[in-house]
């Protein structure tokens, strides 16, 4: 029907018990999803059911780690900034070589956070 959503259009709606796991079997079958392209849900449903997985599309791969690494960098750059803008506003003195420094984290964060997310390049000097 037209105007239905997603949920609506569901024709799997039963479900079964959660399945318990530890980290590590956790973190393993998210990894054999991940390799066979699939959802965890996904590739679940294909190993219990012994049928191929349902869809060929492709899960974009998106590495948790090193985006918490590249915001944890963003947030030390908000502080330094606030540190610059702060100084310049007090008529403090500042470094030039700080803001030249400032930029090269700025690119190297943003090319971090493109590779994490399965994007090439990052900002152009």
């Amino acid at each position: 029907m037209p105007g239905q959503t997603g949920s609506e259009k569901r024709r799997a709606t039963e479900r079964l018990p959660p399945l318990r796991l530890t980290p590590e079997q956790k973190a393993l079958v998210r990894a054999y999803a991940g390799q066979e392209g699939a959802t965890v849900a996904e590739y679940q449903r294909s190993r219990i059911l012994q049928v191929p997985i349902s869809r060929a599309r492709r899960v974009p791969c998106v590495e948790a780690d090193r985006l918490a690494e590249a915001l944890a960098k963003l947030n030390r750059l908000g502080g330094n900034h606030y540190q610059l803008l702060r100084a310049v506003r007090f008529g403090g003195q500042f470094d030039p070589t700080e803001i030249t420094a400032a930029e090269a984290e700025i690119d190297a964060t943003c090319l971090a956070i493109k590779e994490a997310l399965g994007r090439p390049g990052g900002r152009k000097p």
